[in-house]
């Protein structure tokens, strides 16, 4: 569970900051 709880801590940011990039480059 940490393990998983670890990824989606550092998933979650990172795809925010995708969708905020993909987003302004639009």
């Amino acid at each position: 569970m940490l393990a998983l709880d670890g990824v989606s801590l550092t998933v979650e940011p990172g795809a925010i900051g995708l969708v905020g990039q993909n987003g302004a480059g639009k």
